[in-house]
């Protein structure tokens, strides 16, 4: 009987699937090969070792495709507008306008919207020439083609009514820093 034929001690083959190189897989090949010719029962319990450790890296580089796509998918928006509050109180009416930044997540492969703070938006209409959508009382609207937003809403509490109107221009831009 050849030397590398001889039963020594036995060992098991872990049950778990490791991450190989591929310079580990072309050495589990040979080392498959030579004990296809000496232990054909260790070899097959090696080969399927390898098909599981080669199903675990298929999923894996699936999973990952699958995540860069859905990754490429999603546009931070960056906006500014001008924002005018009115407040009309039993007293008189007093109104503001001020600058305003602010951004939004749009997902194309799901149709979300999200606020940069993390809050998604109930999406009413979503396709390639506008994005409408609601966040508590505020509407906003986004024209796609042109990067045009308007946005409004309104509250009444304690005989206050307070009344948001802004409009402004959303351009793609990095993400913010978190």
């Amino acid at each position: 009987m050849a030397a590398c034929c001889r039963r020594q001690s036995s060992h098991s083959i872990p049950s778990s699937p490791k991450k190989l190189s591929s310079l580990a897989v072309l050495l589990v090949g040979l080392i498959i090969t030579s004990l296809w010719q000496c232990w054909p029962s260790a070899a097959r319990a090696l080969g399927r070792q390898m098909k599981s450790a080669v199903l675990v890296s298929v999923l894996a580089v699936t999973a990952f495709a699958v995540w860069e796509e859905s990754a490429l998918a999603r546009n931070y928006l960056n906006c500014l507008s001008k924002k005018v509050v009115i407040v009309d109180a039993p007293k008189g009416t007093t109104s503001s306008s001020i600058e305003e930044h602010f951004g939004f997540w749009i997902d194309e492969a799901t149709k979300i919207v999200t606020l940069a703070d993390g809050k998604k938006l109930n999406v009413r209409r979503f396709d390639d020439g506008w994005i409408s959508a609601v966040s508590g009382d505020v509407s906003y609207e986004l024209d796609r083609q042109n990067g045009n937003l308007t946005y409004a809403g309104s509250t009444m509490k304690d005989g206050i009514a307070t009344t948001i109107i802004g409009a402004g221009r959303c351009t793609v831009a990095a993400a913010p820093a978190r």
